[in-house]
């Protein structure tokens, strides 16, 4: 398998997670406290939206429909969880305003998407940038702490790809460089080469 081709496969695991964070996030701003400190219907919200937004890269996936089958079935277990709990269930206009709020998630320049793209790129470069990061990952951002299990071993498949590929290839770029910055053939030994004339 080709480094081309495990990019391709993260970027739409990736993309896969941060549907599922922008649709936890809203849920959770809406809801609120009644349904916070909950993991197991955390992990049970998490697995519908991931389950039914699974082939989401498809050409023929219908993500707007997705996303409304997503809602009907969180509003379902909200419900259930709610109402063991002795809370009154989730108002219809609530449940209408959520829906509207977690589809709108496929526009472009939405606020909540936004945020996660921005967080999940802060996550990444920390990875790069922190030694043993596969042994001790970064912080999670605010906003991703639903997927950060999947974000952390994502991370690690990064780091080492990006690595593997330092190892193998930096040798070869670090001689091109070398005669292009250094022009070893014209340039006596100890001199720094003149900078290239630029023409409009």
């Amino acid at each position: 398998m080709t480094d081309e081709i495990r990019l391709r496969e993260m970027k739409q695991r990736l993309d896969l997670l941060k549907s599922v964070a922008s649709v936890l996030l809203i849920v959770y701003n809406a809801i609120g406290g009644p349904i916070c400190g909950l993991p197991v219907l955390a992990e049970k919200l998490k697995k519908v939206t991931s389950v039914l937004l699974e082939g989401m890269h498809s050409k023929t996936f219908n993500k707007m429909e997705a996303l409304d089958n997503v809602t009907t079935q969180i509003c379902s277990e909200l419900n259930k969880s709610l109402t063991e709990r002795n809370y009154p269930a989730l108002p219809g206009d609530v449940q209408v305003a959520l829906k509207g709020q977690i589809c709108s998630i496929t526009e472009e320049n939405n606020p909540i998407t936004t945020l996660i793209e921005g967080r999940t790129l802060l996550y990444f470069r920390s990875f790069l940038c922190i030694p043993n990061a596969h042994v001790h990952p970064p912080a999670i951002p605010g906003g991703l702490a639903f997927i950060k299990a999947e974000l952390e071993v994502l991370g690690v498949l990064y780091v080492n790809i990006v690595n593997f590929n330092k190892q193998v290839y930096s040798p070869f770029y670090a001689g091109v460089l070398r005669k292009l910055l250094f022009n070893e053939a014209s340039e006596t030994p100890g001199e720094m080469p003149a900078p290239p004339v630029v023409t409009e």
